[in-house]
């Protein structure tokens, strides 16, 4: 596993990632060539050597003509998603301008899509920003680190004036990252370089254990006290297990596979012995801190000095709730001081869901490990108010509560919950299908049907058991693939493991030549990567989160078929390109609009004329705060339109329900609807009546 460490003793910015990975052999032309995919016009590369404070590196200077254009962030992922890049190269570059994007939204309180780049919206950022992926990418680093980031002190001056250092942008974007100021007055990391180190890095703090390779060193535009360099190491780590999890981990840089499907936040620890207070204090002073924003408080029995007995009280608290909690123990406890400190939590990703028992509603808390289920109870107080109301024991409650969740929640593969219960629903499993199985042949036997009934029979349950040790009887493939007719066999990843994804995707490769996968996560893309033959060809489409498997050679034939497709906003994007990347699958030609919403009428009305002049077949439109965008684009044009409601953006309420409802009431004729961010099945509906229509043209023609 080939990893970069980025050293970032005196800051980072975006010219001196160029600079560095220049220096560890990235050739100009090549970087070159990749840039030049984006159609950016007329710009020049200056690339020297220059020595600071005696140490040799790389600058790097983007030359560029007169430019007075401010570009709005959908702006920017246009000239990217328009460009002949990589689709993983296009995937991280927009992720990296949509985080600068939320961070001046959260700066200025705008929404995302009203954000409008000056300095960062430049030839120059893009440049850098694209650059900087596209340069690891041919350099084939597999993951990057990151040291604390030396931000620097002072002002600096920028279009909106004169701020303070760090700047407002990255001191939003290092969030969760160890940062420190020192006593350099300047700006040490920019908003850029603090945007390409957080989202790329798996992990920032001290060099982890690795063969080092090559060392580059990217030079800045200033002459420092210290030498103003960014150090980058690359080689090869002792782990070479690959893992992509662009969350910030801050701390020692840990093996990536151990944090794999972790939350993690920092917390203050806040401990106080005390041996001269009324014990039944503590009770009242429990409720008092936790009322006061303490995130847990407990007691631990401790013996002190001349052999007394006292307690250790522990509070547990966010730093922004640490003064009024430290205002309660003054206050309420004996104690004259106190001892803090700063720890790292790591958690599982936790849901609460609520189920209907016999006894009443319980709400059910899961904590889930790469969205599998690994742990399950229901609510305390839920289960005693119960147990109070219809006097019996609350451990009745409690099991009762478990078991409708099993019975209800574990329906799809992979929908996880322990072990032993999903042993359970296994057996049940099979001997229901065992049970249809012999009602058929008993009424073949009994004379009541015929063979060629029972084989009819036998056909529409049949399923075709893959042997699979891994899986068993849960992943099994049905025996009427062929009927779905230009569909690629597809596998929702979400929820499931990522090993049963890999393999179930390498089974229906071998029978078809390409299959793919949607709601893929870094660590199921990492274990596809990791059990596929080295011949096939993985694509990976980032934004969509799709991936797609095929074997040597298989090429997707072209239909003739052509999808337009309108997003209302940036938030509906996701959605938006699962729908592009499917119908492309399945041998479309897509022509997209996005952030096309009904703010104002002339928004998607151009778009719908240049789709219209294109001769598009069928039209989708994808929108979550703006339901009825559909339905307007439906009275504006004599196709088939399909609705896709959406579960993000502004104002989006209800997890998607309420533009589901909105554009199910108002359908007209011509106008579908699937269901909430369901991309693939609105991209496969409308693929596959472009495609007919494709076809009769070819004929016609």
């Amino acid at each position: 596993m080939k990893i970069a460490y980025f050293d970032c003793f005196s800051g980072i910015s975006g010219d001196m990632i160029l600079g560095a990975l220049i220096d560890l052999g990235l050739g100009v032309v090549e970087l070159r060539a990749e840039l030049d995919k984006l159609s950016l016009g007329h710009y020049e590369l200056e690339v020297e050597k220059v020595a600071k404070q005696g140490i040799q590196g790389t600058k790097v200077n983007v030359i560029l003509g007169k430019e007075d254009v401010t570009r709005s962030l959908e702006d920017i992922l246009t000239i990217i998603r328009e460009s002949a890049l990589a689709e993983e190269v296009k995937g991280l570059a927009r992720k990296i301008f949509v985080r600068l994007a939320q961070a001046e939204a959260r700066i200025h309180q705008q929404d995302i899509n009203e954000v409008h780049f000056h300095e960062l919206g430049g030839l120059d950022a893009i440049i850098d920003i694209v650059g900087a992926v596209a340069g690891m990418k041919l350099l084939g680093i597999d993951a990057v680190y990151g040291s604390r980031l030396h931000l620097g002190r002072g002002f600096v001056k920028c279009c909106h004036g004169r701020l303070p250092v760090p700047a407002p942008a990255t001191l939003e974007l290092t969030k969760g990252v160890p940062v420190y100021g020192g006593d350099i007055d300047a700006e040490l990391v920019t908003p850029t370089g603090a945007a390409i180190i957080t989202t790329l890095a798996q992990g920032f703090g001290e060099l982890p254990e690795m063969k080092v390779e090559k060392i580059g060193y990217g030079a800045g535009q200033r002459n420092l006290p210290i030498p103003n360099l960014l150090r980058v190491l690359i080689g090869e780590r002792a782990n070479h297990r690959v893992h992509r999890d662009h969350r910030p981990v801050v701390g020692v840089v840990p093996d990536p596979d151990v944090l794999c499907g972790y939350d993690e936040d920092t917390v203050t620890v806040i401990e106080t012995n005390i041996d001269d207070m009324n014990p039944e204090f503590y009770e009242h002073i429990m409720s008092r801190l936790f009322q006061s924003g303490a995130l847990d408080v407990f007691l631990t029995p401790v013996q002190m000095k001349q052999v007394r007995p006292a307690a250790l009280l522990s509070v547990v608290v966010a730093a922004e709730n640490l003064r009024p909690v430290l205002e309660v123990l003054f206050r309420e406890t004996t104690t004259l001081g106190v001892r803090t400190y700063q720890t790292k939590r790591y958690k599982l990703p936790r849901e609460e869901i609520a189920v209907e028992t016999e006894y009443g509603e319980v709400r059910v808390k899961l904590g889930r490990l790469r969205g599998e289920v690994v742990n399950l109870a229901p609510e305390y107080r839920d289960c005693r108010r119960l147990a109070d109301e219809g006097h019996i024991p609350i451990k009745q409650v409690y099991e009762a509560a478990r078991r409708v969740f099993i019975e209800t929640q574990n329906s799809k593969l992979g929908g996880g919950v322990p072990e032993t219960q999903n042993s359970k629903l296994r057996t049940q499993g099979k001997e229901s299908a065992r049970l249809k199985t012999n009602e058929i042949l008993h009424k073949l036997k009994s004379g009541e049907i015929t063979i060629a009934a029972a084989e009819e029979l036998l056909e529409r349950t049949a399923f075709e058991r893959m042997k699979l040790r891994f899986v068993e009887s849960l992943a099994r493939l049905d025996v009427f693939r062929d009927r779905r007719a230009g569909i690629p066999e597809v596998i929702l990843a979400e929820g499931k493991k990522p090993e049963w994804v890999a393999k179930l995707l390498l089974v229906m490769v071998e029978e078809r030549g390409r299959a793919m996968a949607t709601r893929v996560d870094e660590g199921c893309l990492q274990k596809i990567r990791e059990v596929a033959p080295s011949e096939y060809r993985i694509q990976v489409y980032d934004e969509a989160r799709i991936v797609t498997v095929s074997e040597p050679g298989f090429e997707v034939a072209r239909t003739g078929g052509k999808v337009g497709l309108i997003a209302a906003g940036t938030a509906d994007i996701s959605v938006a390109e699962e729908v592009r990347v499917t119908a492309e699958q399945m041998g479309c030609e897509v022509h997209s609009a996005y952030d096309v919403g009904i703010a104002g009428p002339h928004r998607v009305l151009t778009p719908l004329e240049e789709m219209l002049g294109k001769g598009v077949d069928v039209i989708v439109v994808v929108a979550g705060m703006d339901a009825v965008l559909p339905i307007t684009v439906k009275g504006l044009v004599d196709l088939p339109v399909i609705g896709v409601p959406t579960s993000v953006g502004y104002g989006i309420g209800a997890k998607g329900i309420a533009p589901l409802l909105t554009m199910l009431q108002s359908c007209s004729p011509g106008l579908g609807v699937v269901n909430i961010d369901n991309g693939f099945g609105a991209g496969a509906l409308a693929a596959l009546i472009a495609n007919r229509v494709g076809r009769a043209r070819s004929r016609d023609r």
